[in-house]
């Protein structure tokens, strides 16, 4: 997790993340309209999306195994869970059309204003859109690099 200002920091992971991460860097993504971007067709790819943050006690951790997520806040403020997904209990099976599996469990929550990234790896549970506080809306721009 960091500061987008940041991001160059982490473009030696691969030319992948960095395609992602500079796409996050080149404007008001706080403006864009909710929908699929393309970066590199399917290999790197942004969808964004706008929602209320939610409370749910019952909530589900969520991995990839076909894509690492680069979730960046562009508007509001939200908590999210991580957890290693070893330490987790699979609640749904793995959906292969859309490359993901649910976990039940804990794991450690931070708080992810406007600005803030964070990169998840296939083995990164996420549990995303949790409230800080009472509801709010989020702009978030989740950009999925293929592995």
């Amino acid at each position: 997790m960091d500061k987008i200002e940041n991001a160059h920091l982490y473009y030696g992971m691969g030319e992948r993340i960095a395609a992602g991460l500079k796409f996050l860097q080149q404007g008001n993504m706080a403006g864009m309209e909710c929908g699929r971007y393309e970066i590199d067709g399917c290999e790197v790819y942004a969808v964004v999306s706008a929602y209320k943050s939610q409370i749910d006690e019952k909530a589900l951790f969520e991995a990839h195994r076909n894509y690492i997520d680069i979730q960046y806040i562009a508007g509001g403020c939200e908590r999210i869970g991580a957890a290693h997904i070893g330490l987790l209990k699979e609640a749904k099976e793995y959906d292969e059309a859309n490359d993901f599996m649910l976990y039940e469990g804990t794991g450690d929550f931070f708080v992810a204003g406007q600005g803030t990234f964070a990169i998840f790896w296939p083995h990164d549970a996420h549990m995303p859109g949790m409230a800080e506080g009472k509801p709010q809306d989020v702009k978030k721009v989740v950009v999925k690099v293929r592995v």
